[in-house]
């Protein structure tokens, strides 16, 4: 189980593709609110992702880190980049990082500093600090439309980083500050991850999208044991969202439905809440294009926001599957 605590909702860039968007409120985690939380809590099973905002700003993230260390199965920071200086103020160091880098060094600086910041060798300053003090990391890259050809410059560069773990690549996802027109097409994306297994000389970890002929061949194969899936994204199963003011969330393209506040009841109470049944015991609605599919006890409507925030309602499907584009006519 993963749990993504936001430290502050504070960012130090202004993307136009942050899945959070833009805040209108400086919140900060509370370092008091924390160690409460911590010790009315049990999350020995838990995974810790620290993100934000951008959570290197948080004035207490070395101690923060520090506080969590001994409560979760383990601590990994999502950062930019822009900051190393808080790598040397950890007592503790035995966590994992993963940095935000979205093409390369030109392209990344547009993207991300609108060509005024050199936001690269920022990342290589923090990659660099990180290699000093034998802390692993990993490289996470959002691709869309507008960045889409210069991804496979960067598959022929990324191997040159030193000591790198992994290389996350995940498609822009319509939420937030995204514009819905920089979206790739299922085809686009799949086509570019055929394209990057080929030819990445560095761990990946990537997936299709709505690869039919992969789930043809598992129904074929396990005919009488199809079911319904473990989890789909955002079901409360596999992760939560934690915001500054600790209220929890099943997933960041969700936050118009709290679940609770982890100041008034544990997150176990929260998790068995009917608010939480919401999304655990998600099932596509009988008037959604995906009810009557053959797919359907396999990916179960697939994400949960892509419902919410395409169709204003959950359990109608994920738009992005072309069955549910040909059924409605959807233009990609």
């Amino acid at each position: 189980m993963q749990l993504y605590l936001l430290l502050n909702t504070d960012c130090n860039l202004n993307c136009n593709f942050c899945i959070r968007g833009k805040s209108l409120t400086h919140d900060y985690l509370d370092l008091n609110s924390l160690k409460y939380v911590l010790q009315t809590n049990d999350f020995s099973n838990y995974h810790l992702l620290i993100t934000g905002g951008e959570p290197t700003l948080h004035p207490n993230l070395p101690l923060i880190i520090s506080l969590c260390h001994t409560h979760f199965r383990g601590v990994s920071i999502n950062t930019n980049g822009m900051k190393s200086s808080w790598v040397e103020k950890c007592d503790n160091k035995h966590f994992h990082v993963q940095i935000s880098l979205d093409g390369t060094e030109h392209f990344h600086n547009q993207l991300r500093g609108n060509g005024k910041i050199d936001v690269f060798s920022r990342i290589i300053n923090t990659i660099d600090m990180l290699n000093k003090h034998n802390i692993s990391y990993n490289i996470s890259t959002t691709v869309g439309k507008n960045n889409y050809e210069d991804i496979k410059i960067l598959c022929s560069q990324i191997s040159t980083l030193h000591n790198l773990k992994y290389w996350k690549v995940s498609p822009i996802l319509p939420f937030g500050c995204a514009d819905k027109s920089n979206v790739l097409s299922v085809i686009q994306w799949n086509n570019l991850v055929n394209y990057l297994l080929d030819n990445a000389e560095v761990r990946l970890s990537i997936k299709r999208l709505f690869d039919y002929d992969l789930l043809d061949r598992y129904m074929e194969r396990n005919p009488d044991n199809i079911s319904f899936p473990k989890s789909n994204c955002g079901n409360v199963k596999y992760k939560i969202y934690v915001y500054p003011d600790f209220s929890v969330y099943p997933c960041t393209c969700l936050t118009d439905f709290p679940i609770g506040n982890l100041l008034n009841d544990t997150l176990n109470q929260i998790l068995h809440s009917n608010e939480a049944k919401k999304f655990s015991d998600y099932r596509v609605k009988e008037n959604s294009p995906c009810f009557l599919c053959k797919y359907l006890p396999i990916c179960n409507g697939g994400c949960i926001g892509m419902s919410y925030h395409y169709f204003h309602e959950l359990g109608k499907g994920d738009y992005r599957c072309p069955l549910i584009q040909e059924k409605l006519h959807i233009i990609s």
